[in-house]
């Protein structure tokens, strides 16, 4: 009569199954793209609602600007009504809106690296009734951050420059004003060349 040693089934068999059906489950997960067309559609989509926070936000803080350069020279005296140093204060709050976009792309940057962030993503913009996370996922939900930021940055430079032609700026502002833009946007292309790097 066979042992049990010698009846039992070497390691070996046991593991190679086990091992190919875990690549199998990973291959599976990997097969489920979501297809390049909706992932192009979701970068143009955080893309334009960037530029236009980007414009929105510009548009405010030199529109409140301009009307403190025009209607104020100095702050407000003790002399000022409440009402004046209201409308000044809450001008003035308006001239800086545009800080605003600092916490609020921080904010999408950072929550682009958790799963919440991805998983987000895929219920209210593609509306996925089940989120997948695999390694395209984490890269689309990325690169549509940095998108969202390369849209701030165009909404927000291209006001400025429209606003410069319309005032007759010089040449070497507007220069000055473009050679800022492309360096913005050569280091929103820079983070998506790194994380790619990293996560090969």
């Amino acid at each position: 009569m066979a042992s049990a040693i010698e009846t039992a089934v070497p390691l070996g068999d046991l593991e190679e199954p086990l091992i190919s059906r875990e690549q199998e489950n990973e291959k599976e997960e990997d097969n489920l793209l979501v297809d390049e067309e909706i992932v192009e559609d979701v970068f143009h989509y955080f893309q334009m609602m960037g530029w236009t926070l980007g414009f929105i936000l510009q548009c405010v803080s030199l529109g409140a600007t301009a009307a403190m350069a025009l209607y104020w020279e100095h702050t407000p005296t003790n002399e000022a009504t409440l009402g004046e140093q209201t409308l000044y204060w809450t001008t003035y709050g308006l001239s800086n809106s545009w800080l605003l976009l600092f916490p609020v792309v921080c904010v999408a940057i950072q929550r682009s690296w958790k799963v919440s962030g991805i998983a987000f993503l895929q219920t209210h913009v593609l509306r996925m009734e089940t989120p997948i996370v695999t390694s395209q996922t984490r890269r689309m939900t990325f690169v549509a951050s940095v998108k969202f930021l390369i849209g701030v940055v165009l909404g927000c430079f291209m006001t400025w420059g429209l606003i410069d032609l319309y005032l007759s700026a010089s040449y070497s502002m507007l220069l000055a004003l473009f050679v800022s833009m492309m360096a913005c946007l050569t280091l929103c292309q820079g983070m998506i060349l790194i994380y790619d790097s990293f996560s090969s």
